[in-house]
């Protein structure tokens, strides 16, 4: 295949999940929110917080 055509071809793919992703996300907002925080609350080793004494 042309890489030219591989590279039109994988952008529109790429837009296209793009699309899906904001249609699934206007319909879905609050049942991924709910989600990531019930993940969250799952994962108790998870620590979100900044160490002030580490840089990184």
């Amino acid at each position: 295949m042309e890489k030219n055509t591989e590279v039109n071809i994988a952008f529109r793919i790429w837009n296209q999940l793009n699309q899906l992703e904001s249609i699934l996300w206007d319909r879905y907002r609050a049942e991924f929110l709910n989600l990531t925080i019930d993940q969250d609350d799952m994962d108790p080793l998870q620590d979100d917080s900044q160490d002030v004494d580490d840089p990184f």
